[in-house]
Parts: C-alpha cells; structure tokens; sequence
C-alpha cells in the first residue's frame, strides 16, 4: 500500500493510470465502498484509491480492505490531497495502518515542467509554438496542469476563430490584464 500526496493537477491521477495499466488494477471509490463489498474489489489483485479524503469513507471498510489487502499480499495505491497519517481517525487500529502507510508526495509542477507541458499540450494539437509564447504563458498561468490545458485550448479555440496563427501576440491580447 502507498499514498501518492499532492495537490490537485500535479500529476497523481496520471501516476495512478499508468501503474494501474502496468499492475492490472481495478479503480474504486471509498465514498461507495463498504464492507460487503471489500473481498471483490481486490479481486484483480491491485487497486486504485483515487482522491481519497479525511471523513469521505467507510473506516471499517477501509480497515478490512487494508487488513484484506496485506493478507493476501495486494497492491493498493491512494491518491489524496493530503497524507493519510494526519487524518482525524475514530478506529485507532485504522489510524495506525494509516499511519504506517508509505507516502510520495508530488509537488506543484516547476517552471521546466511546466515549459515541456505547454509545448507538449501544443504539440497534441500539431501546433509548433516558439519559445516567447511558451515562455509568456508559464509568466501568466497558474501552474497546475489543468491551468495549462485551459490556456492552451483557450488560445486554440480563439486562433481558429479568429483564422490568426497561435503566437504570443495572440496571447498577449487574450491575457492582457492577467497577472498570476
């Protein structure tokens, strides 16, 4: 079992699909879990726990899913905003398997990340932008990837609209007042 920690849009939910590719694992929500159903969702022998939160689940059902998951010697990996260890837990044998849980934490993206993403996003679309737009929009964008994705569609979206090649005139009209 491990915890993949980290603000929203830092990249867990992509973490979390690619190892669920690689292991087989199934996805379940602890807000619809509960205990008659914890022997069947580690049928596959892996599972995905996406944002998984303080106070959003069935603590006796997490119990018996992490004592079911040890038993038998399965993988399970959370995805949470915050560390599973701080949670304020009522079942104390619960709070101390949380407790032991191992936990990655992912940051916000850095302005390295954040340029390859802005060229990938408009590569995706077959655009090729230079580096005075890619270097523009991480000055202007919150830096979460879904911020990146908004601006680059935004600025798809409008050159279309408007028959103009992307580019960072076109940026700079359509983001004229926004300062992060």
């Amino acid at each position: 079992v491990m915890a993949l920690v980290g603000p929203q849009g830092c990249g867990k939910s992509h973490l979390a699909a690619i190892w669920a590719e690689r292991s087989g694992a199934r996805f379940a929500s602890m807000r619809e879990l509960d205990d008659t159903q914890v022997p069947s969702v580690l049928a596959t022998g892996a599972l995905v726990i996406e944002e998984f939160s303080e106070g959003a689940f069935d603590e006796a059902a997490l119990f018996h899913l992490l004592n079911l998951a040890q038993q038998d010697g399965a993988s399970m990996l959370l995805t949470a905003r915050t560390p599973p260890a701080g949670w304020n837990i009522g079942l104390a044998d619960l709070a101390s398997r949380l407790r032991a849980i191992p936990v990655v934490t992912l940051t916000s993206p850095d302005e390295a990340l954040l340029r390859a993403v802005i060229v990938k996003l408009f590569a995706d679309r077959q655009l090729a932008v230079d580096e005075s737009l890619v270097a523009y929009l991480v000055a202007r964008t919150e830096r979460s990837l879904p911020a990146l994705r908004s601006a680059v569609d935004r600025l798809d979206r409008e050159a279309m609209r408007q028959k103009r090649p992307v580019n960072r005139a076109l940026a700079a009209e359509l983001y004229r007042d926004t300062l992060r």
